[in-house]
């Protein structure tokens, strides 16, 4: 996840929406419209996985499981960095991830 959303009055009727950020190409993703919104692979189409993998589920659910769970507030602004840090090896992300 990037931490940022995105909104097109066209697009969920205005539905703000989180961006996954890819690392390699600076591009930013939409889930809500697979496919890039900018960057060097914007318009191009998301790929997924295989939705076996997925599960659909609730707020309640959440809270449930993770009872601290927060929900992010739309139209909230922060100051963003001149840049980004670059990731020499991604593999310890992976390491790290499926360790939890």
């Amino acid at each position: 996840m990037s931490g940022y959303t995105y909104f097109d009055s066209k697009i969920w009727d205005g539905l703000d929406g989180f961006l996954i950020w890819d690392r390699d190409t600076e591009s930013l993703w939409w889930p809500l419209i697979d496919q890039a919104v900018s960057g060097p692979l914007k318009g191009t189409a998301l790929r997924k996985f295989d939705e076996a993998h997925w599960t659909d589920t609730t707020w309640a659910d959440i809270k449930a499981r993770f009872p601290h769970a927060q929900v992010l507030q739309s139209n909230q602004d922060f100051k963003r960095p001149n840049s980004w840090p670059r990731l020499r090896n991604p593999t310890s992300i992976q390491r790290n991830f499926k360790q939890r």
